[in-house]
Formats: structure tokens, C-alpha cells, sequence
């Protein structure tokens, strides 16, 4: 395949699109896919400056297929790289448009959610779009030697009973309400006391704000009053930690008896999804009415309130007191229900809902 020069370019633009094409085709040589050996697919250093044949538009399907082989996919050890190729596959992007993606179009949130940057043609600027979490990345991290070492470290001071929460430091997290209704508990069930611990691993965020800092400073300051009130005999009621750590997340996600995600208002929230996956303890899920993961998960989880204090601290004491084989009924309901609206789900439904929504009947004449 020879690239022609297409339209007016400068040729510093030109060679932005030449180091994003190359490195499209470096990995599906890396892959060994049909019709992208090195001996039928290269570059050139001349271009030329008029087009005989206009370029295909996209993928052949028999190339297509190849990215979404599993098999194919896992010769790539970068997990945003496998998350890249299936999005171009399930989201029907023509080459011009894999070409025109910047190459760390893939990003990731402070809270673990990760994001395809495209360029809107339309309106000529570049939008954001979340994107599903990939199952088998998840899973693989989950198992990793990283992740290991975090959890033998974790075995070493972890109580009976394991409450978490793995948050940014963002105020509509809702993460001091949540401290709140931990102390609610201690409070109506003094039994628990050495027997529990909340282990809140944090990410502050958005510190060049002055309501996060301020947000921030009120959750070291609950968390060290309930310390105080309740804590003693070498025992602390609320593990307050701060960082930015993926293995130790994951390890708190496999291994917790009980979630805390009680968020004001919230967007998808992966780490509900991935808890799903990964945890191996049928821990339970305390989870707001306002997270956008609720939708999917209500049947399997206990839903809350976010502003409700009093009913969150009795949602977590149902958790802890869970009967195993409800826990493991819920949890196994939980992880099938993630293993089943994987990335490719994902995007087939957001383009069926354009579909839906354009076939509304003055829906163009509005719009335009």
C-alpha cells in the first residue's frame, strides 16, 4: 500500500499523520494480520501530490475479524492498546478516522475510567467519550504478581470484617457522608468495635481548586475524629490512606467484605464493575441510587440513598451480616452481569441509541 498525499497539508501536519499511520501499522504488524506484512504495507518519504485510486474507506471484514481474535489481541501487552484496537473494530472507524486519532487518544481519569479523545468533524473539535472497562485487562491485572505482593501485605493487619471504598477526593464521591454512616455503625453496634475497619484508599484530586482542598481537609479531620471517639487497644476504625496505586486498589477490591460507593452523582463508576470481577471474597456492594452503574447492578447490590446517613450505615451492618450463599448468589449475579456488557456491548448500544434517536419522527428538522 503506497500513502498519496490527500488534500492541502502542511508538512508538519503531513508528518503528524505519517508517525499516526505508521504506528497503526507497526502494531498490526506486531500482530502478523493478514494484508499488513511488512512486504505489502509500508511507508514512503515521497509522497504524491495527486491521488489515482481513492483509498478504501475501511477495513476489509476479514481483516477486521483479526483484531477481535482474542488471541490477536493479547500478543499487545499495553491493555490501552488492546482497549484502541476494539474500539476502531466496534465503533466502524474508517482509516482516515484511525488516522486522524492522536496517539495518547486513550486515556484514563483519576478515577480509573478510561476515555477515547476523537476529533468531531462535525464541529471541527476534539470530544471525550468513556469507554466500558476491557474484562480480560481487568482480570489480568487482578492476578497479577504486583497485586499479590500488595495483598500479602494487606493479610498482615486485616480485621474479621473489611469495609472499603477506592475514591478520588472529589466532593461528589460523598466520602465524608459515607465516614458518617461508619460511624453510625459503631455507634448502634458497639460488638464491632476491633472486629471492623474501613479502609479508605483515596486519590486526592483537583487540589489547584480551592472546594476540593477544603473537601480534602474535611475528610482527614471526620476520619480523625471518629479515630479518637471510638478507636483504642492498638485498634483504628477508619485505615485513611492516600496515593496512587492500581495494585493496591486492586487488592483492596479483591478482598473487601463490604463496598462503599455511595456517590452523589456519578457517571458509570468502573470500580463497582471491576469490584464485580475481581473480588474473591462475595463481597457485598453498598451502592447509590445516583451511580450510573445502578441501572445494570440494583438486583445484586444494597442501594442507598447517598444523602441518607442512618440508611447506609444500616445497608453496610446488612452487608457484613450477609448469609454466605446470599453473598455468593448476589456476587456470582454481579460478575455475570459485567462479563456480559463488556466494551463491545457497550458501543453497540450507544450507536443504537443514535439509531433510535434519529428515526424519531421531527427529530432532523428540530435538530438542524
Amino acid at each position: 500500500m503506497r500513502l498519496r498525499r490527500i488534500g492541502p497539508y502542511s508538512d508538519a501536519e503531513r508528518e503528524h499523520r505519517l508517525v499516526s499511520l505508521d504506528t497503526m501499522l507497526s502494531l498490526a504488524r506486531a500482530l502478523e494480520i493478514e494484508s499488513f506484512s511488512p512486504s505489502a504495507c509500508y511507508l514512503r518519504g515521497e509522497l504524491a501530490q495527486r491521488r489515482t485510486k481513492r483509498l478504501p474507506r475501511f477495513y476489509d471484514e476479514h481483516v477486521a475479524a483479526q483484531f477481535d481474535d482474542p488471541a490477536n489481541r493479547a500478543r499487545l501487552t499495553d491493555p490501552a492498546a488492546r482497549i484502541g484496537f476494539l474500539v476502531m473494530r466496534h465503533a466502524g472507524l474508517r482509516i482516515s478516522s484511525a488516522c486522524s486519532l492522536k496517539l495518547d487518544c486513550l486515556a484514563v481519569d483519576p478515577g480509573g475510567q478510561p476515555w477515547l479523545m476523537y476529533l468531531d468533524h462535525k464541529g471541527d473539535d476534539e470530544d471525550l467519550v468513556p469507554i466500558s472497562i476491557e474484562v480480560a485487562a481487568t482480570t489480568r491485572l487482578a492476578f497479577s504478581h504486583g497485586v499479590m505482593v500488595e495483598e500479602k501485605k494487606l493479610r498482615e493487619w486485616r480485621p474479621k470484617y473489611l469495609i472499603a471504598r477506592v475514591d478520588r477526593t472529589d466532593p461528589s464521591k460523598n466520602i465524608v457522608r459515607g465516614f458518617l454512616s461508619y460511624e453510625k455503625l459503631l455507634c448502634h453496634h458497639p460488638e464491632l468495635k476491633g472486629q471492623v475497619q474501613f479502609w479508605a484508599f483515596l486519590q486526592p484530586s483537583r487540589q489547584d481548586v480551592a472546594a476540593y482542598r477544603t473537601y480534602l481537609r474535611e475528610i482527614r479531620q471526620v476520619a480523625l475524629r471518629i479515630n479518637k471517639s471510638y478507636g483504642g487497644q492498638g485498634w483504628l476504625p477508619i485505615r485513611l490512606e492516600f496515593g496512587e496505586n492500581v495494585r493496591k486498589a486492586m487488592a483492596a477490591l479483591r478482598n473487601f467484605d463490604v463496598l462503599l460507593v455511595n456517590p452523589v452523582y456519578d457517571g458509570l463508576n468502573l470500580v463497582v464493575k471491576e469490584e464485580a470481577l475481581v473480588n474473591r471474597s462475595d463481597g457485598m456492594i453498598v451502592l447509590s441510587e445516583n451511580a450510573g452503574a445502578h441501572e445494570e447492578l440494583q438486583p445484586h447490590v444494597l442501594s442507598i440513598n447517598p444523602f441518607d446517613i442512618e440508611a447506609t450505615s444500616e445497608a453496610l451492618y446488612e452487608g457484613l451480616m450477609m448469609g454466605a450463599v446470599e453473598r455468593k448468589r448476589r456476587h456470582e449475579a454481579a460478575r455475570e452481569v459485567v462479563r456480559t456488557n463488556d466494551i463491545a456491548r457497550w458501543i453497540t448500544r450507544q450507536v443504537q441509541d443514535i439509531r433510535d434517536l434519529v428515526t424519531v419522527p421531527g427529530f432532523r428538522e428540530e435538530t438542524g
